[in-house]
């Protein structure tokens, strides 16, 4: 306020100055309700944080440098409320479904998607859905839970963040079909990871 008067001239005089370093648009936590006001505005982005959402209502999640941690690296993708927790928490996209600046969705941010997701799965509490569901996969397909094989680590994991993928894109879908789909941002050895990229390929823009 000491500098420019009010949040209303900080953002025309942040967004000049960014326009002449060559942006043309903002990433996620940036002061988009102020950005909106200036002129011409910027693209931007949103960040709907589902998993995390999920997770901080559920219980269990932590908060670790950067992104939301999970009990032993499982998200909670195969909890059976998550999907109707998705769709509720995207109904908000509607309000933002026709503006041409907005570039697009992140689902959320830096997710835990390890190559030994299933063997984590495994290690939860008897009751815990993940766990129900990574012996369910192994049965379904006739694998022996005693003997599991890398093979089966990567076809879980493509299978975990398939799962993941179908149930926010398809949220955002239902309530804004204009705009990107541009996933849960992906970090450390995610970024080489063929069996999520797989997954996410099906689904994200």
């Amino acid at each position: 306020k000491e500098r420019f008067g009010s949040e209303q001239k900080w953002a025309c005089n942040a967004w000049r100055v960014l326009k002449r370093r060559g942006f043309n648009g903002t990433g996620a936590w940036s002061a988009d309700a102020l950005l909106r006001e200036t002129s011409p505005r910027p693209v931007y982005t949103l960040l709907w944080n589902f998993m995390s959402e999920y997770g901080r209502k559920r219980g269990g999640t932590v908060q670790q440098p950067g992104h939301t941690g999970y009990p032993g690296d499982c998200i909670f993708v195969f909890d059976p409320e998550f999907e109707a927790f998705c769709d509720t928490r995207a109904k908000a996209l509607a309000g933002t479904k026709d503006d041409p600046y907005l570039l697009g969705h992140f689902s959320d941010n830096e997710l835990p998607f390890p190559d030994n997701a299933l063997d984590l799965y495994l290690q939860l509490k008897p009751d815990d859905a993940g766990r129900k569901a990574a012996r369910a996969w192994l049965k379904k397909s006739g694998r022996d839970e005693a003997a599991i094989t890398d093979k089966d680590r990567e076809e879980f994991l493509e299978w975990m963040a398939d799962r993941y993928f179908n149930i926010t894109t398809g949220a955002i879908r239902k309530y804004d079909r204009n705009h990107l789909c541009l996933g849960a941002r992906f970090h450390g050895a995610t970024l080489g990871s063929p069996a999520v990229f797989k997954a996410a390929g099906r689904y994200l823009d």
